[in-house]
């Protein structure tokens, strides 16, 4: 159908039997030269782990989310996402989101951050690459797209203009945007429009945890500095509302508004 659909776009006089049948020898001696010209499916890139992540947990297992070409969101969990190929909604910018989890760690979808991109801001050829840094966008698209509004629906959301906010010198996150709460700016953003200063720390405080291990740490934040532990012992915290996790090698720490628990590690 799309090869007739070129054959169609050329003036009537190139339009004969013999034409179409050289058109279409041109079209698939293309298409068999690296990707698919007329491509509906793209395979995903995903960035490196950090390096406590690594060290601490191994390989990880991924939750890939991204909406479909039928419009619907779409959810796939595999321990290999290079081996995975996509089909996205290609009519509007949409995004894709890579959760890694560790299950024989006892950690879930969503208890790390995850990597993320936009179609089609982010497809090379055809792949589609994610990095840490695209992990807000296709979150805060997400979250847009949770609350169903009228108006500020998030395919028509300027999303190149977003990405320069969140790296521009005058954001005070832009080291750690995943600080701010995503769900509350959303929820602001459907009100009353984007507004670059809601992107602030969500956390108001800390507390002081005594584990029964020193660590070291793997931290839920791909963009987060190693977390040491203090002087006089124990680790500070820094909370918020919601539950933020910590792994070591030996337990997992979960830590809400100033307080805390340590867990074993299955």
């Amino acid at each position: 159908m799309e090869i007739y659909r070129v054959f169609c776009g050329f003036p009537a006089r190139f339009r004969s039997a013999g034409f179409f049948f050289l058109l279409c020898c041109a079209i698939l001696a293309l298409c068999g030269c690296g990707e698919p010209l007329l491509s509906d499916s793209f395979r995903l890139e995903l960035p490196v782990l950090p390096v406590e992540w690594t060290e601490i947990l191994g390989r990880p297992r991924w939750r890939i989310e991204w909406i479909g070409r039928d419009g619907t969101w779409r959810q796939e969990e595999t321990d290999f996402p290079e081996n995975l190929r996509i089909g996205v909604m290609a009519e509007w910018a949409s995004p894709v989101a890579a959760y890694p989890y560790w299950p024989e760690a006892g950690l879930n979808p969503g208890d790390f951050y995850p990597a993320g991109a936009l179609f089609p801001f982010d497809r090379e050829g055809g792949a589609i690459v994610l990095t840490w840094d695209g992990g807000v966008p296709a979150v805060f698209y997400r979250e847009l797209a949770r609350l169903d509004p009228d108006t500020r629906k998030p395919e028509y959301f300027d999303w190149p203009r977003f990405r320069e906010v969140l790296a521009s010198p005058e954001t005070t996150l832009r080291t750690d945007p995943w600080l701010a709460d995503w769900r509350l700016i959303a929820e602001k953003t459907v009100q009353s429009g984007f507004d670059r200063r809601r992107i602030v720390s969500r956390y108001r405080g800390s507390t002081t945890a005594f584990p029964p291990d020193e660590g070291p740490w793997a931290c839920p934040s791909p963009f987060a500095p190693e977390m040491t532990a203090l002087e006089e012992g124990g680790l500070e915290l820094p909370t918020a509302a919601g539950i933020d996790t910590y792994v070591s090698y030996r337990g997992i720490i979960r830590c809400s508004e100033g307080v805390w628990a340590w867990f074993p590690r299955p």
